[in-house]
C-alpha cells in the first residue's frame, strides 16, 4: 500500500499488485504502474500519523505491507506526491494554504484561491489585512514573497526483472557464502561484466546444445526461464559499458538442499 500524507489527518492510499507474485509489474499503456485507491483502516491511519510525527515530515510518502491481518511500514520516502490524481492536488493546495496562513498568523487573504487560477491580482489582497488591520492604501501594495510547491517532472519508471533459476552457473555464486540466507549484490563494473559472460554462456549453451560452461553438461532449462535469461542479457547489453550506469543484479537464495553423500 502506497500512503501519502499532508499533515497528521489527511491520508491518500493506493494499492498495487506485489511484483513478487509473478515477477511482473502491471503498467498502463503509457508505462506507468497501475494502482487503485484504497481506504486505510483506523489502525493504519494511526500508524500514518505516527510516521508524520516521528519523521517530522508533514508531506510524506511511505509504503505499508499488509500481511496476516497486520500492517507494517517497510519504507519511508519522505517528500513524496501522488501521481496523476487531481483531487489529491486540490486537497493539497487547500491544506497547504491553510498551513501557511496559520504559520503567518492570518485566517484569510481576501478570497479563496484554487489550483486553476493563473492570474491572481495582488490588488485582491486588502490593505488592512496586509498591514495588520490598519488601512494604509496611500502606501499601495507590495509583493512580499512568492511561495511555490512544484513537483518534478515524470521520470522513467524503474525497470525490474525477477525470475527463479537453479542453473549451476548461477548457483556457483553461493559457494563462498557462509550465511545460507545471505543475498548477493552484483553492482561493480567487473562483477557485472563477469555475470554478463556467464549469462551469455547459458543462453548460447541452451540454444546451440554445446555445453561449454563448467559443470553444465546435460543441464536443460525451461523455455520460460530461457526467455528471462534473454531479457537479462538484453539488460546487460543496453549500454556499451557498466561504469556510470545505475544497474545492479541481486541474487537471493530461496532454499538449500544437502548434496548426496554429504554427512548430516
Amino acid at each position: 500500500v502506497k500512503v501519502y500524507t499532508v499533515g497528521r489527518e489527511y491520508f491518500h492510499a493506493e494499492v498495487r499488485k506485489a511484483p513478487t507474485v509473478d515477477g511482473r509489474v502491471n503498467r498502463s499503456k503509457d508505462g506507468k504502474e497501475i494502482r487503485y485507491p484504497v481506504i486505510l483502516s483506523e489502525a493504519e491511519k494511526i500508524i500514518s500519523a505516527l510516521v508524520v510525527r516521528a519523521f517530522r515530515q508533514t508531506v510524506c510518502g511511505f509504503d505499508i505491507l499488509r500481511t496476516n491481518g497486520r500492517a507494517l511500514v517497510c519504507d519511508v520516502n519522505g517528500w513524496s506526491f501522488v501521481k496523476g490524481n487531481q483531487k489529491y492536488y486540490d486537497d493539497f493546495v487547500a491544506l497547504g494554504r491553510k498551513f501557511f496562513m496559520s504559520k503567518c498568523g492570518r485566517l484569510s487573504i481576501g478570497r479563496r484561491l484554487t489550483a486553476f487560477e493563473d492570474d491572481f491580482p495582488i490588488s485582491a489582497v486588502r490593505n488592512e489585512e496586509v498591514n495588520g488591520g490598519e488601512d494604509r492604501s496611500d502606501f499601495g501594495e507590495r509583493l512580499r514573497c512568492v511561495i511555490m510547491i512544484v513537483r518534478h517532472g515524470d521520470r522513467k519508471p524503474k525497470e525490474k526483472l525477477k525470475f527463479k533459476t537453479s542453473h549451476p552457473a548461477i548457483l556457483k555464486y553461493f559457494e563462498s557464502v557462509e550465511d545460507p540466507e545471505e543475498q548477493i549484490l552484483i553492482k561493480s563494473p567487473d562483477a557485472m561484466a563477469a555475470l554478463l559472460q556467464t549469462v551469455q554462456g547459458i543462453v548460447q549453451d541452451e540454444k546451440t546444445g554445446e555445453h561449454e560452461l563448467e559443470d553444465t553438461a546435460g543441464v536443460r532449462i525451461p523455455k520460460e526461464e530461457l526467455e528471462y535469461m534473454d531479457m537479462l542479457l538484453s539488460f546487460f547489453l543496453m549500454h556499451d559499458r557498466f561504469t556510470g550506469v545505475s544497474r545492479k543484479v541481486q541474487l537471493k537464495p530461496l532454499k538449500w538442499c544437502r548434496p548426496k553423500g554429504d554427512a548430516p
